[in-house]
């Protein structure tokens, strides 16, 4: 099993921020809808700043490309594990 989040995960998450963006609009305080929704006030905070600054569109799951090879493409070929593209 990879360490990344699945696609449902990733999707639950942002309804998770979303949520916490309509309960700041509806008055709600930072700390209570942290406690409610189980997550932390920091949290709350970095999403308000990240909807303010992008819109719902900056509360979505980025995806991982995962980690950096440590062999170069050259390095790859030479030992015959270069990825295919």
């Amino acid at each position: 099993m990879s360490g990344g989040l699945t696609s449902d995960e990733r999707r639950a998450n942002a309804r998770i921020r979303r949520r916490v963006i309509f309960q700041l609009k509806r008055g709600i305080a930072p700390g209570v809808i942290a406690e409610t929704l189980g997550v932390d006030r920091s949290s709350v905070y970095r999403w308000k700043k990240a909807y303010d600054d992008g819109g719902l569109s900056a509360l979505e799951s980025k995806t991982s490309e995962g980690r950096r090879p440590k062999l170069s493409i050259t390095e790859a070929t030479k030992l015959g594990s270069a990825p295919k593209s």
